[in-house]
């Protein structure tokens, strides 16, 4: 595939590419998000880590690659913010010449600019460029780790798993516990495994030193929190 007007490249600190892939007309939008994409890609990932995956093909209207090698979540889905996979074939051959295949990734318009949802992406993209396939990654843990690698900004707009009932089983069965009060626990939990994982809020880690962390702190995470069911007292009690 050659470089069009319906393509945006961006440079990352590492010297790889990132193709932003959309249409003729959305020139502006795709460069302004194509920036925002590779602010937090250098931010959150080292320069190792990014020359792993290669060169980035973002799909910016999710038209490319629907034949992917790892099958992405239907487009009809509403709790997808993010998808990744990666292909082979002569688009990879030319845009990502150093590797087997390539890494797809496509955003939700209301997430292309979210740090968190970005670095979980990537974080998959990652893992595939391993060789480790979408159903042998475990979400939580990308989630765990998402959290040690953002900004103190990003961890306000964190959502994933966190927020999810299939994120902690403990929080989601609790009876006659709001939702509200279930999302303040969650909050907490993004906050307390972001010093699990750094020691401090405004700390973050990246590349091998985070990986690390993740492996030997997942089982201490909020994932496996019991969170206990708080039930008030009847009035009277001292």
């Amino acid at each position: 595939m050659k470089k069009k007007e319906n393509t945006t490249v961006v440079t990352t600190k590492s010297g790889t590419k990132v193709y932003v892939v959309g249409n003729y007309h959305d020139r502006q939008l795709r460069d302004r998000e194509g920036d925002v994409f590779v602010n937090y890609f250098n931010h959150n990932f080292t320069k190792q880590e990014q020359q792993q995956i290669g060169n980035v093909f973002y799909d910016f209207n999710n038209n490319e690659h629907d034949l992917i090698q790892i099958p992405r979540p239907k487009r009809n889905k509403k709790d997808w913010r993010g998808q990744t996979g990666a292909f082979t074939g002569i688009d990879a051959q030319e845009l990502n010449p150093q590797h087997e295949k390539m890494v797809d990734v496509t955003f939700t318009p209301e997430a292309r600019e979210n740090e968190g949802t970005i670095t979980h992406e990537m974080i998959h993209a990652k893992k595939f460029m391993q060789g480790i396939r979408g159903n042998h990654q475990n979400e939580r843990k990308v989630d765990f780790e998402t959290v040690g690698r953002i900004s103190q900004r990003g961890l306000n707009d964190m959502g994933g798993l966190y927020f999810h009932p299939k994120g902690n089983a403990a929080l989601a069965h609790k009876r006659g516990m709001t939702y509200v009060k279930k999302g303040e626990i969650a909050k907490q939990g993004v906050l307390d495994d972001r010093v699990l994982l750094t020691g401090s809020l405004k700390d973050h880690m990246i590349g091998k030193p985070i990986e690390n962390k993740v492996n030997k702190k997942f089982h201490e995470s909020f994932f496996f929190n019991k969170i206990p069911c708080r039930i008030p007292r009847p009035s009277g009690w001292g």
